[in-house]
């Protein structure tokens, strides 16, 4: 998105304070049940033999790598929805939204057909 000037929108001190406390008590109780139930799937998962276990351990680390571009794509987005104050903004900004989830869609299509061609191989490296 290109910086352009904009007006400036106050809104409303109270509006704007009670919004945010309401959805940052959304993200900490999310935050907190993803964490309860990472430290759950380990509890459980423990029941498994050693060797089932170091290969569950590596997959869910490899999972945890693949949701980095993740992080800095919401910042990027996140960041941009709180710039966005007209109508329009927010009409681009969905585009572009749009665009970046296709690409990562076609990206994910070509990881398949990559793991599927070489599933041997990463199975292999992977010692499972």
């Amino acid at each position: 998105m290109i910086a352009e000037k904009t007006e400036v929108v106050i809104a409303a001190p109270e509006k704007s304070h009670l919004t945010f406390f309401r959805q940052s008590g959304w993200l900490m109780i999310a935050s907190v049940a993803g964490g309860g139930l990472m430290f759950a799937v380990h509890t459980i998962a423990q029941r498994m033999p050693k060797a089932e276990y170091g290969v569950f351990f590596t997959l869910l680390q490899i999972v945890t790598l693949m949701g980095i571009p993740a992080v800095g794509l919401q910042s990027v987005f996140a960041q941009q929805a709180a710039a966005s104050l007209k109508p329009a903004q927010e009409q681009e900004l969905a585009g572009v939204f749009r665009g970046v989830l296709h690409g990562v869609f076609f990206l994910w299509l070509v990881m398949v057909g990559i793991v599927f061609v070489f599933h041997q191989k990463i199975l292999i490296a992977l010692k499972i």
